[in-house]
C-alpha cells in the first residue's frame, strides 16, 4: 500500500506533474489511508516516506507526520468514496489558474469528459479553507467525483501541455487543406475553397442532393461524417445543402496527405454517382424524395473496398480483430 504510493509519486513526477515537494498523493484501503508524508520530495519517495493514517487522521503507520494538506484528502474520501487522490501543483494548471476562472475547452475530446474545467477559489495551503473549497467544488472542479474521469481529464491535460501535442495539432490541419484542396480537384465545392483548420465544409447543392441524402450515401459506402448546413441553405437545418468533415480521428491513426488524397477520391466518386430517389408508395408516389437516394451497388462496393483498405494499413485499434 505504502510502496504502491512511492511508485506513483514516481510516474507523476516523472510526467512533470509533481515538482520536488510540491504536491500530495494518496490512496484508500478499506478505513485506512497511506499518504505522502509532509516535506517528502515525491519523485525520490520511498515507502518509509509514505505514512498511513486512520478516517481520523491519527497515524498508525510510518514515523513521518502526513502531508499538511490530509484533511483535503480524508475530506474527499468521507463524500466521495474515491479510492484515491492526486493533489499536483503541475506548472500549466498552476500558470492557468492564475489568469482564468476556468479552463475551456483545448481538445475536441475534452468534450467527452465534461467540457470545461472550473478553478477553486484560493486558498492558503494547509489549511481549513482550503480543504473546504476542494470539497465544496469537487464537483464543479473535476465534472463529479468520478476517478475514470478525472484519469481521463489528467491524460488529456498531460497530453495537451506537450511539445509532440503542437505537431499532431499541425498535422491535423496540414491533412484537413490537403483533403480540401483533393476534393476541389475532382470537382467536389468546399464552401470555402480549402480551409486553414481541421473542418471542410461541402456543398451538395451541386450534384442534386440535399445533405441528408449525401451523408447517407457516404455512409453507405463506409466513411462516418454528418450533414450541415452552409451559407444561402436552402434546404433548412434539418435536410440542409451540406457535408462537414473534419480530420482529427484519421490523423489520429496515422494517415498523412496519401490517405487524404484517397478519401478525398472515395467521397468524390460516390457524390458524383449518386442522386436523388423518389418515394415508392403513398399518394406522393413517384415524386422527388427528400430522403432516398440512388448508388450503384457497384460503386459503393467499389468504395467500401477502398475504406476498408485503408483501415487495414491503419487500424482503429491494432491488435485487436474487430
Amino acid at each position: 500500500m505504502r510502496q504502491s504510493v512511492a511508485t506513483a509519486c514516481h510516474t507523476l513526477a516523472a510526467e512533470g506533474l509533481l515538482i520536488g515537494t510540491a504536491g500530495n498523493v494518496s490512496v484508500r484501503v478499506g478505513d485506512h489511508v497511506a499518504v505522502t508524508a509532509t516535506g517528502a520530495v515525491l519523485g525520490r519517495a520511498g515507502s518509509e516516506q509514505v505514512s498511513v493514517v486512520d478516517a481520523d487522521g491519527a497515524v498508525v503507520a510510518g514515523e513521518l507526520q502526513p502531508t499538511s494538506e490530509l484533511e483535503l484528502h480524508l475530506g474527499i474520501y468521507r463524500r466521495f468514496g474515491a479510492g484515491a487522490v492526486v493533489h499536483t501543483h503541475a506548472p500549466q494548471a498552476t500558470t492557468l489558474s492564475l489568469v482564468l476562472d476556468e479552463l475551456p475547452c483545448v481538445h475536441y475530446q475534452q468534450l467527452l469528459l465534461g467540457g470545461s474545467v472550473r478553478v477553486a477559489p484560493f486558498a492558503v495551503f494547509g489549511s481549513p479553507d482550503l480543504a473546504e473549497q476542494v470539497d465544496r467544488g469537487c464537483p464543479m472542479v473535476l465534472g463529479g467525483p468520478l476517478p475514470h474521469v478525472m484519469a481521463a481529464k489528467a491524460v488529456a491535460l498531460s497530453e495537451a501541455s506537450r511539445p509532440s501535442f503542437r505537431d499532431y495539432a499541425s498535422a491535423i490541419v496540414d491533412n484537413a487543406r490537403a483533403l480540401a484542396d483533393a476534393l476541389v480537384a475532382r470537382d467536389v465545392p468546399v464552401v470555402t475553397g480549402g480551409t486553414d483548420n481541421h473542418l471542410v465544409l461541402l456543398d451538395v447543392r451541386r450534384f442534386g442532393l440535399n445533405g441528408r441524402q449525401a451523408e447517407a450515401a457516404v455512409r453507405a459506402a463506409g466513411i462516418t461524417l454528418n450533414r450541415n448546413v452552409v451559407p444561402d441553405e436552402s434546404n433548412g437545418p434539418w435536410y440542409t445543402g451540406g457535408l462537414r468533415l473534419g480530420t482529427p480521428a484519421v490523423t489520429t491513426l496515422g494517415m498523412g496527405a496519401d490517405e487524404m488524397t484517397e478519401i478525398a477520391d472515395v467521397l468524390a466518386t460516390v457524390l458524383h454517382a449518386t442522386s436523388p430517389g423518389v418515394i415508392a408508395s403513398g399518394r406522393n408516389q413517384g415524386k422527388p424524395s427528400l430522403v432516398q437516394f440512388r448508388l450503384d451497388d457497384a460503386v459503393a462496393d467499389e468504395a467500401r473496398s477502398r475504406v476498408l483498405d485503408l483501415l487495414d494499413r491503419h487500424p482503429l485499434y491494432p491488435g485487436l480483430e474487430l
